[in-house]
């Protein structure tokens, strides 16, 4: 009897102080706006700035060509109207880079608008000093791809 004695009080001991804590935050607000959650944003698809001899680095773009020996810059980009094989045709359906018009202020931009290409874009990212390159398809959710040219002559080619 004085063993289920004690552990009744043990048990209640342990209640009342579980239950403590739970009176000292004050009761929820009723009627609060509830945070919405936030989308998840895009992983940035761009040219990789540089060809390594460990290959691409990002899954999406595959590597044409056997790998440089160095460390190569990204010199620039062509973008056709096909499937990965199209850059390689006799007479590829490359699309054009022209001045793009943005809604975010930007101006001065030139690349390729995206949505006006039912059959899907291919982007080829071109290297410094060597005729491997890499290769693949843009996303179609998103609006165009841009070129950049930065300091010391880099180019960036992003797509938004």
């Amino acid at each position: 009897m004085a063993a289920a004695s004690i552990r009744l009080r043990s048990a209640l001991a342990a209640a009342v102080l579980l239950a403590a804590p739970l009176s000292l935050f004050p009761p929820p607000l009723v009627g609060a706006a509830l945070a919405q959650p936030q989308a998840m944003p895009q992983p940035a698809f761009a040219c990789p700035d540089r060809l390594t001899p460990s290959g691409p680095g990002d899954p999406r773009f595959e590597q044409v060509g056997p790998p440089p020996a160095t460390v190569l810059p990204l010199r620039g980009a062509r973008m056709f109207d096909g499937p990965p094989g199209e850059e390689q045709q006799p007479e590829p359906m490359e699309v054009q880079p022209k001045r793009l018009e943005v809604g975010d202020g930007r101006s001065n931009l030139r690349g390729w608008p995206v949505a006006l290409h039912g059959s899907g874009l291919l982007l080829v990212c071109l290297y410094a000093r060597t005729d491997t390159y890499l290769r693949a398809m843009v996303p179609r959710e998103l609006d165009h791809c841009e070129i950049a040219s930065r300091q010391r002559g880099v180019v960036a080619v992003t797509c938004r």
